[in-house]
């Protein structure tokens, strides 16, 4: 836990922000901008103008081609109206049938049902804390474990360890994501394969047998090993994207569904109960802090050449090995593969008491290589995605109305 840091007070602070945000609407309804059928279809002034600034210049080849960038930004701002803040959305080149590869971000719907499993087992002696382990499966795996709830919810987040999602994977299963995204009106998203075992499409079908045992090394829940009859398929628009590369059974999540996803981890009370996830305290506070923190604050053990500071913050800081200016804070998912570059994040600027909710991605890939050498994302894609958050961040502090004063919510840190 950071130094001074109660994310217990965090929880607090952020209902009391959340409650007074949405005075004046139905504590139990969701705004109207979230229900699906009311993402914006043409592309926002405000977005527009804003990707018209100087500081935009050094980007040309990406915004007089953005259809060959595949980008797509949806944006939540909050305006006030009276004694509330009013969400507005703004969209810019948003498609939801186009195909891009989610990478890293799968571990976003993952982390939330796993969580809510774990709250409904019911057994005593079951919990965040419990360690657990899968046992060998139908294709190599590097680490099985024993692992923890709590030690792969943060490790997925703070350094996108792709082992700690290979063990939730088998955990829930790809029908159980499925079905647990559907239930809750996501219907283009699934998660169909495991991150760092290379295995087949058919072997990603087979899941592990879980074991959870006690201190004393007795089992306190064993889940057999399985297998999915489903195939999830995908229909979209250019999978084709990347030489070789076949998207029609892999993971997707389109940006609306990102978009709302990211507002169900950190803004659930803005969406309706049947599109959110029954977390507890004890698992909202473990999911915002994973979401939040750096990788240098944790105990976890990682390689620093590929996860420090800001390296799993794209937008505003563009994957900067630097750790997070003391004014900012920044809950979110990065995915990064292929060439796409990924970021859904609540962005909050403490000083000027703004927050935006932003999804983005952007396709760099120009030899449509599968090696992650031929792809531009520190020479382009990273400076694009920091300067996109940070002038997102300015235009909310050229605003005239004055934000709601609601101190608690913006100092969820106190470094």
């Amino acid at each position: 836990m950071l130094a001074g840091f109660s994310f217990f007070s965090a929880m607090t602070y952020m209902r009391r922000w959340i409650h007074v945000m949405v005075l004046g609407y139905s504590a139990c309804m969701a705004h109207p901008i979230y229900r699906t059928d009311s993402m914006p279809r043409n592309d926002s002034t405000y977005l527009r103008n804003l990707l018209s600034r100087p500081e935009f210049l050094p980007f040309q080849r990406i915004l007089q081609t953005p259809d060959q960038h595949r980008l797509q930004i949806l944006v939540t701002e909050f305006q006030r109206d009276g004694r509330t803040l009013k969400p507005i959305l703004h969209s810019y080149r948003l498609r939801e049938q186009e195909y891009f590869y989610p990478a890293s971000l799968v571990k976003l719907p993952v982390a939330l049902l796993a969580l809510e499993k774990v709250q409904k087992i019911g057994i005593p002696g079951i919990n965040l804390d419990t360690s657990y382990r899968l046992e060998p499966g139908d294709c190599q795996q590097e680490d099985l474990g024993p692992s923890t709830i709590r030690r792969d919810i943060l490790a997925m987040f703070a350094v996108s360890e792709n082992e700690a999602f290979d063990r939730l994977y088998s955990f829930l299963g790809q029908d159980s994501i499925v079905a647990g995204l559907r239930m809750r009106g996501y219907k283009t998203g699934q998660v169909t394969h495991r991150l760092a075992a290379k295995c087949s499409m058919e072997e990603n079908r087979h899941y592990n047998g879980v074991d959870f045992e006690s201190p004393e090394g007795e089992t306190l829940l064993r889940q057999e090993p399985r297998v999915t009859t489903e195939h999830y398929t995908n229909h979209l628009e250019g999978m084709d994207i990347v030489h070789g590369y076949d998207g029609t059974e892999r993971s997707f999540l389109s940006i609306p569904e990102l978009h709302r996803l990211t507002t169900a981890a950190v803004l659930p009370e803005l969406l309706p109960s049947s599109a959110t996830f029954a977390l507890n305290d004890e698992s909202r506070t473990l999911l915002l802090k994973a979401m939040s923190t750096m990788p240098e604050d944790t105990d976890l053990d990682f390689d620093e050449q590929d996860h420090q500071g800001c390296t799993s913050k794209y937008l505003v800081m563009g994957g900067s090995r630097e750790r997070l200016p003391k004014k900012f804070s920044i809950f979110n998912k990065v995915g990064k593969a292929l060439g796409f570059l990924t970021d859904s994040a609540l962005l909050i600027d403490r000083e000027s008491k703004r927050t935006l909710l932003v999804t983005v991605t952007l396709y760099v890939n120009y030899a449509r290589s599968a090696n992650d050498e031929d792809h531009h994302y520190k020479d382009l894609g990273l400076p694009f995605l920091a300067t996109l958050g940070q002038q997102l961040l300015r235009s909310q502090n050229e605003r005239q109305d004055q934000p709601l004063e609601v101190e608690e919510f913006f100092n969820l840190y106190q470094r």
